[in-house]
């Protein structure tokens, strides 16, 4: 059941900074918006934030689905229920890395589907190289562009890759000419992020399906080592990264995968000590957000403290840690 939460929104905040991690944003679009919640035996499993822009444009702030309710539909049903809820609207502002059925419905809704983006930012990067990659009238020192776009929920039967770009035909007459260079290459990944569907007969689509799916860190890391990824440090940060990207929206997560990956370089070309100093940092920072979470849920929902920690999922090997914390507070 889907329902609005209009009382004590911000106590939210904590939770939905799994998946938006500045905390004053979060606050922020929480006052100024509105947000749902899919509910089960009154216990929320995913929230919807979302705020009005104007008369025709509403923007998506935060979709999440909560770690071990992954893969179950609920992302979807918050989106569909938006979608109804908002008729009105003609302009969806949302980001796009999860690329669901529900999010090509919307993109039919505004009026252009996922491949007119694709050619749009391909011809950016193309027009972008004058006076930078060729100067005057020296277009044969264009570069060649890519871009590959990974759509997620895909239909268990509709797994597929898909190539677009600039192929020459000839039309009428013969000729010996025939350009053999293509400028502006495109790819769209279908992938499933269900759990329920067969291994694709496709090894890069499959790969990707582990890449992106909810696996254990370990058991992930484990199924890329069979596809001939060795796991380097750097990899494994990545990894780590895309462990929880599977419910959200494609702009949004792509940018923050961006700056963590950025970071995780950053931090392997800088000294020792400043490199430990920002992990320790970062550990802390993570730490608080979850025991922020866990007193939300249970202030908010009267869960006991193990409970509130099945929700989220918190492995055993962290879980005393918190235990402690949580009893010196009581």
């Amino acid at each position: 059941m889907i329902e609005e939460i209009i009382e004590n929104k911000l106590d939210y905040a904590s939770l939905l900074c799994e998946s938006d991690p500045n905390i004053n944003l979060v606050e922020n679009y929480l006052r100024d918006g509105r947000l749902f919640a899919y509910f089960e035996k009154q216990t929320p499993l995913a929230f919807i934030a979302v705020k009005e822009i104007n008369d025709t444009t509403l923007e998506i702030k935060n979709l999440l689905t909560l770690e071990n309710n992954r893969g179950r539909g609920y992302g979807k049903s918050l989106l569909q229920y938006i979608e109804n809820l908002y008729q009105n609207k003609t302009t969806f502002l949302i980001g796009t890395a999860n690329s669901s059925m529900t999010n090509m419905l919307i993109y039919t809704k505004l009026g252009y589907h996922i491949e007119s983006r694709m050619v749009y930012y391909m011809a950016r990067l193309v027009s972008s190289q004058k006076n930078v990659e060729f100067i005057k009238s020296n277009y044969d020192d264009i570069k060649d562009v890519y871009s590959i776009w990974i759509c997620m929920d895909t239909e268990a039967d509709e797994d597929s890759i898909i190539e677009l770009g600039l192929q020459p035909r000839v039309i009428y007459g013969n000729t010996s000419w025939l350009p053999q260079r293509s400028i502006m290459n495109g790819a769209v990944i279908r992938i499933r992020s269900r759990a329920d569907v067969e291994e694709s007969k496709n090894k890069l689509i499959a790969m990707l399906e582990v890449l992106f799916s909810c696996r254990a860190r370990q058991d992930k890391m484990n199924r890329l080592e069979e596809y001939g990824l060795e796991m380097t440090t750097e990899l494994e940060g990545c990894v780590n990264d895309m462990c929880n990207i599977s419910d959200l929206f494609e702009e949004q997560v792509t940018e923050r995968v961006t700056e963590r990956v950025t970071e995780r370089v950053t931090e392997e070309v800088t000294e020792r000590g400043e490199r430990r100093g920002m992990e320790r940092g970062m550990a802390r920072g993570e730490k608080q957000a979850r025991l922020d979470s866990i007193r939300t849920l249970m202030r908010k929902l009267n869960q006991t403290a193990e409970e509130a920690m099945d929700t989220l999922d918190i492995e055993e090997k962290d879980r005393e840690e918190y235990r402690k914390i949580l009893n010196k507070q009581k």
